[in-house]
């Protein structure tokens, strides 16, 4: 048995130009499917990244809508129970006066 590969062809002291043309073909081929396939592998995981990443920065922007509705949903409170305290004011007020 020999140690040479299997790909290649048998030693021997010459080789012929299509002989060394065929070999050289024929591992253009297998590296070129190799590339192809680590191609595809690699467009895969960039597309999972940018799923991921996606969904990531959804998320984060849906807790910033939250936060501001939260914040709004304050102020809007604040806003009415001070002017309720200032209704509630005017009317203790002009009843104090004697108005009503």
């Amino acid at each position: 048995m020999t140690d040479q590969p299997h790909h290649l062809p048998p030693l021997s002291d010459t080789a012929t130009l299509r002989e060394v043309y065929a070999l050289v073909e024929s591992t253009r081929v297998q590296l070129s499917s190799q590339i192809d396939k680590l191609g595809a592998q690699l467009d895969n995981e960039i597309t999972k990244l940018g799923t991921q990443v996606e969904g990531k920065f959804t998320v984060h922007q849906v807790e910033h809508q939250q936060d501001r509705d939260r914040r709004s949903g304050l102020i809007r409170w604040a806003v009415t129970s001070i002017l309720s305290g200032i209704g509630v004011f005017i009317a203790i007020w002009v009843g104090m006066k004697g108005g009503i």
